[in-house]
């Protein structure tokens, strides 16, 4: 990594150091007023999911001092799936959002379930069988009033890059050139390049590291690893402008029009524009 790359990844830490301020100032203490019961189990899930973002956000300024590129990119895709999800559930997108929202974590729990009893390894399942019966029913009910022939592959039964599309459809871009791809831009360039990263293929390997031999006089080869030229600016880009969406949804939620001004105003400057 030469001089320039290293002081752009300081000025990274510092701009993280700086939005994750802003944010602060802006949200925090959280105050939402709640007028039925579905609004407040809303408040909680977007204020859960922003949370998280906040956190895994914090982690990553610090491995980026560290230059964990891989752990880098695997937080980075956390916080963009998250993301989306809080941008589908901050406007009226999805019909019966938050009931579909909560009703895939039965799928999950029963998927889990389902597959250990078929290994007869039924002690192993760490709740009641009641409770393990309640939950398959409670799967059926929902495959029926869904109409879902198999299980759903997400609470909005697509995958993550038709849930991308649709934030694409119903919220601003301010890169003119990305026409209406803003945000499937940044599934190409974060999740699904990442890819290979973290499933540990050789090719994902190649994209993070250089292999430099270096021959002894024993014949035997060692090898010393360098990272990729410019890979730790992009994994720090990716993971500014998911979590500045964090914000941009939250904010949007909360009627907080600062979010929205202040991710034109940090999406400009990344663009140059």
């Amino acid at each position: 990594m030469d001089a320039k790359e290293e002081q752009i990844l300081q000025e990274d830490i510092k701009e993280i150091s700086s939005i994750i301020s802003f944010q602060k100032r802006l949200f925090y203490p959280i105050t939402i007023p709640s007028d039925s019961e579905e609004n407040q189990i809303r408040n909680n899930i977007l204020y859960s999911l922003h949370e998280l973002n906040l956190k895994s956000f914090e982690t990553i300024q610090y491995l980026i001092s560290t230059y964990k590129v891989s752990d880098i990119f695997a937080l980075s895709r956390q916080i963009f799936e998250t993301t989306i999800n809080m941008g589908l559930l901050a406007k009226p997108i999805i019909p019966d959002d938050l009931e579909k929202f909560c009703e895939y974590d039965f799928f999950q729990i029963n998927k889990g379930n389902t597959h250990i009893k078929e290994m007869k390894l039924d002690k192993y399942i760490k709740i009641e069988e009641s409770r393990v019966s309640e939950i398959s029913e409670k799967v059926k009910q929902i495959k029926q009033k869904r109409n879902y022939k198999n299980n759903p592959q997400s609470w909005t039964n697509t995958d993550l890059l038709s849930r991308t599309k649709l934030i694409d459809e119903n919220y601003l871009n301010y890169i003119p050139e990305q026409n209406k791809h803003f945000y499937e831009l940044l599934y190409c360039q974060l999740y699904r390049a990442s890819s290979q990263v973290l499933h540990a293929t050789p090719a994902g390997f190649l994209k993070m590291y250089e292999f430099n031999p270096e021959l002894k006089k024993n014949s035997v080869t060692h090898y010393k690893l360098k990272l990729v030229d410019g890979i730790m600016m992009k994994a720090a880009e990716y993971t500014i402008i998911s979590f500045l969406s964090s914000i941009r949804f939250f904010g949007i939620y909360l009627n907080k029009t600062e979010a929205e001004e202040y991710f034109k105003e940090k999406i400009l400057e990344h663009y140059n524009l």
